[in-house]
């Protein structure tokens, strides 16, 4: 039994012959795009320093070690994929000049304290940043906002724990290769 299919049959089977092809040649050009994509760079070895808080009467509050983040790579991975924190550790971002910055949390596991510190090392503003909805888009995130050339991020509620305010101002130590003991 011969089956022969009518033009309109015919012109069906092509068209569809011809989305398949169309989806998987697309999925092979976003599949290059995405493999094309530069990777972050390795990040160089974080250096340390200590972090004092200070009140308005020179009075201090805490301290905690801070890794650093003194490059563009650095500041976008920040603590992204950090699985926790000790109780007086965080991350200390370094801008090259004093402005209003931003900051989310992206691929994050623990919620932080946010903490914009002018150029004069004045803190500006404290953000109790809790964690986004998992799956929740880049572009649907919190943005914490701050004028800033310093931006700590500590433990959630740190800055509660110590008695930091606006106002209070920071100390930054030496830069080491280690965390103080």
């Amino acid at each position: 039994m011969t089956m022969e299919l009518s033009r309109r049959q015919q012109r069906a089977v092509a068209i569809g012959v011809g989305v398949i092809a169309g989806c998987v040649l697309l999925a092979r050009l976003v599949r290059q795009r995405r493999e094309s994509r530069p990777q972050p760079p390795d990040l160089a070895p974080y250096e340390w320093t200590t972090v004092s808080f200070l009140d308005t009467n020179d009075e201090l509050l805490g301290t905690a070690d801070a890794r650093v983040a003194d490059t563009e790579p650095k500041h976008y991975v920040g603590l992204s994929n950090t699985d926790s924190l000790d109780d007086e550790e965080g991350m200390l971002f370094v801008h090259a000049t004093e402005e209003s910055q931003s900051y989310v949390m992206r691929n994050m596991s623990v919620p932080l304290d946010i903490v914009f510190v002018d150029a004069d090392r004045v803190v500006t503003a404290i953000h109790h940043a809790e964690l986004p909805a998992p799956g929740t888009p880049h572009d649907d995130l919190d943005r914490y906002r701050g004028q800033a050339m310093f931006v700590l991020e500590v433990p959630y509620e740190f800055t509660d724990r110590i008695g930091l305010t606006t106002g209070d101002y920071i100390r930054i130590a030496e830069m080491t290769d280690e965390p103080s003991e």
